[in-house]
């Protein structure tokens, strides 16, 4: 069986509505563009990196982002946030829903199965993943709560 992951959504989980505001105020203060790495939550980022650094998990992003942006960026911007898990890759991207989609990266990526949990604030993400599925929202994203609410589902399956 292999390592477990994390399945990743932006919106919602590490970008919240405080960070949007914040991203907003610095670039119409400062008159200078920030990349949209700079929309990252702080606090959601910790609790996301204290959730793999405890469970051993990588990161697979299924966020919408994956869409506008390269693997290679978004790995950056995690780093650079501060989050130390490795990114090992993207969810494809189809015409189904995004549960479908992690349903799919897993039979080709880990088809023995391995232990994950889908972080996301949209209930199409959860669509197959019973338990497995910890839903998130724009207010708050990634809480301790929920942080630790995903690691219990990361330990149980380990």
């Amino acid at each position: 069986m292999s390592g477990p992951v994390v399945f990743l959504d932006f919106d919602g989980v590490i970008v919240t509505r405080r960070s949007l505001i914040a991203w907003e105020k610095v670039m119409r203060e400062s008159g200078e563009h920030l990349d949209d790495g700079h929309m990252l939550d702080s606090e959601c980022v910790r609790h996301l990196d204290a959730l793999c650094e405890a469970s051993g998990a990588e990161i697979v992003i299924s966020s919408s982002w994956r869409r506008i942006h390269e693997l290679p960026k978004l790995a950056s911007w995690l780093r650079r946030a501060g989050v130390r898990a490795e990114v090992i890759g993207r969810t494809q991207m189809t015409n189904h829903d995004r549960g479908h989609e992690i349903a799919l990266w897993l039979m080709v990526h880990q088809p023995d199965g391995c232990p994950y949990v889908v972080l996301d604030d949209d209930t199409d993400a959860g669509f197959g993943h019973g338990d497995r599925f910890v839903r998130c929202d724009l207010k708050d994203g990634l809480t301790d709560e929920r942080a630790a609410m995903a690691l219990s589902v990361l330990q149980a399956r380990g």
